[in-house]
């Protein structure tokens, strides 16, 4: 088999593969030409919680209290926690109705310490806040609902880009008193821009038409004919046929919006189960691909339920207890984490807060994570940036604050824990030079990196694992086997602190084109293979049928394909590599590029 030396204004080619998120999960041997979001095996590794994270598995132990703000209050309103000045924490968007009724942020240092930001400082009963960069200008905003009497039923608050903050008046009225109750945004029309979908809390839905420059056209989705209260709304795609539903949580149903298109929209109204619900949060529960939710049924029936959805939008009823004394907030996430998703509710009246932890057949066990104070609305996320999601939560009732407060989610964590790459096709003969990556490391963790390569994709599995590397640049040199094709990694990630866990966020491996090969003869007609450069594309014809890749300069793979003729285009001008399979025989060639339109 002969190779081709590829030489590049004097320098080997070189090539670069990374893998940056496995939340497409294990079963994934390979070979690949790209590791994508999937990997081989894992062994006590959670991998499927946070999109860019891999941390060690383990067990809740404890959850200490962290007060936010003491002076915060009210009985029935969620925070929202999100990166509001994107600094790469998560910040905390909170409410008051307890007056002062304000809207206010919280500043996380990236420890879960916060400074407090008054974003209004006077707005009546106001409710739910959405975080959510509207007007799409990079930043994230805010939009509102509160009260009629402020004047500002429905609000947005655009940032500038350095967290100040202008109001918007969007609707003063959403639909009379009393109050707007729930925000949720997304682009319901599919046109692009993000809309709002608002509820009334005496019983209406309206959604609020973008018109791309935040000018909105309000309409209504459906009023009550008789006084109930209106919750919760979410938007998504239930019933998976390309546009966008609402569930909306009420006083006496939980009820889906089916989307029916048209110009305005249409909607029709289902119920999903004819008792009062509350609390809502939706999420893939069982896995299996479409999004399923859970409610509270708050004083009205004191329930906890899920609805498995079929795919298509349509549910069953699995209830999971009846015991509370008046559950409010809820969220869907794998506390433990184990690989399946638990729910966590904010019980008022019995002033708990309780783990519904998954068997992982969906069956659930409840835990107590926290008591002793009336907490009502919640929302899950890493405050402290360790790995874990923890409890953020309000406390008080309509005649005492009790604050804003989070508790830390400490796990007993499992070691060692060891994550195993699919095995990668580099498609050419690669010396393989450095290994990266990113990671947390907090002592007394430790994340080791281990590499093997073999020029068979079968036998890679008997080569003995190199290693292990554990500073992000080192050389491979000397731990696996040169000039191959077929790569793997191996993670090992452990901790002599069982409280602790090293976390990983990426991996990435050089390599280039090995010198001492050289390629077949380039032929001068269609019987031979032939690589053949023009202005912004590249032609290979090749004898017969094989595979053709395509390198940029960095040495990132953009194209791939098989046959006996394609063509590559570019509209980016720079140096390009092109490798050509053809069973045992390879053909490459490098040549420029210009780039732009014809």
């Amino acid at each position: 088999m002969i190779w081709a030396k590829l030489i590049l204004h004097g320098l080997v080619a070189q090539f670069s593969f990374s893998q940056t998120t496995w939340t497409g999960g294990p079963g994934h041997l390979g070979p690949t030409p790209l590791w994508g979001d999937t990997f081989y095996a894992e062994t006590c590794i959670t991998w499927n919680e946070f999109p860019t994270l891999i941390r060690l598995t383990g067990v809740i132990e404890n959850l200490p209290e962290h007060m936010i703000d003491p002076t915060i209050g009210g009985w029935d309103n969620d925070p929202d926690v999100g990166d509001l000045d994107q600094d790469g924490d998560l910040d905390v968007i909170a409410t008051d109705e307890s007056d002062p009724d304000i809207v206010a942020w919280y500043e996380n240092d990236g420890a879960g310490n916060f400074t407090k930001h008054i974003i209004d400082p006077d707005i009546y009963s106001v409710d739910e806040a959405f975080m959510v960069d509207l007007d799409r200008d990079g930043d994230n905003d805010l939009v509102v609902a509160s009260d009629p009497r402020s004047g500002k039923d429905l609000i947005w608050y655009e940032n500038d880009g350095n967290e100040n903050f202008v109001g918007h008046l969007i609707d003063p009225n959403i639909g009379g008193a009393p109050e707007g109750e729930g925000v949720y945004v997304d682009d319901m029309d599919g046109d692009g821009d993000l809309d709002i979908v608002a509820s009334w809390l005496r019983g209406g839905l309206f959604w609020y038409e973008n018109n791309g420059a935040q000018v909105f056209t309000k309409r209504t989705i459906w009023t009550s004919a008789t006084a109930i209260s209106a919750w919760n709304p979410w938007v998504a795609d239930f019933d998976a046929d390309g546009d966008m539903d609402i569930v909306l949580t009420t006083s006496t149903a939980l009820y889906l919006f089916v989307n029916d298109g048209g110009n305005p929209l249409g909607f029709t109204r289902r119920t999903i189960h004819g008792v009062g619900t509350y609390g809502l949060w939706c999420k893939d529960i069982d896995r299996d691909g479409d999004l399923d939710m859970v409610t509270t049924g708050r004083e009205y029936n004191r329930g906890l339920y899920w609805y498995e959805n079929d795919g298509v939008g349509n549910f069953t009823l699995h209830t999971v207890d009846m015991t509370m004394l008046k559950p409010m907030g809820v969220h869907a996430v794998d506390v433990d984490p184990d690989g399946d998703v638990d729910f966590v509710v904010a019980d008022q009246d019995g002033q708990r807060i309780y783990f519904y932890d998954n068997q992982g057949n969906m069956t659930f066990i409840r835990r107590t994570l926290a008591s002793n104070r009336h907490f009502f609305g919640m929302f899950m996320g890493d405050l402290d940036n360790d790995g874990d999601v923890d409890v953020l939560v309000r406390a008080g009732t309509q005649i005492g604050k009790e604050g804003l407060l989070w508790y830390e989610t400490r796990l007993w964590y499992d070691t060692p824990g060891v994550l195993i790459s699919s095995i990668l096709n580099s498609g050419v003969p690669t010396i393989w030079d450095n290994a990266y990556f990113g990671a947390n490391v907090p002592p007394p963790t430790r994340v080791e990196i281990w590499v093997r390569a073999s020029n068979d994709p079968v036998s890679i599995l008997s080569e003995p694992w190199g290693g292990p590397i554990t500073v992000s640049g080192s050389s491979m040199n000397g731990l696996l086997t040169q000039s191959t094709r077929y790569f793997q990694y191996r993670i090992v990630m452990s901790t002599t602190d069982r409280w602790v866990s090293p976390t990983v966020d990426s991996v990435a491996f050089t390599g280039h084109l090995d010198p001492n090969w050289e390629d077949v003869a380039e032929g001068r007609n269609i019987a031979e293979p032939r690589v053949v450069f023009g202005p912004r594309s590249v032609e290979v014809y090749l004898p017969t049928a094989g595979t053709v890749s395509v390198y940029d300069a960095t040495g990132r793979r953009v194209f791939t394909g098989e046959g006996t003729r394609l063509t590559y285009a570019s509209a980016t001008r720079g140096i390009y590599t092109v490798v050509a399979e053809m069973g045992d025989k390879t053909i490459t060639r490098s040549g420029v590029l210009l780039g732009g339109n014809e």
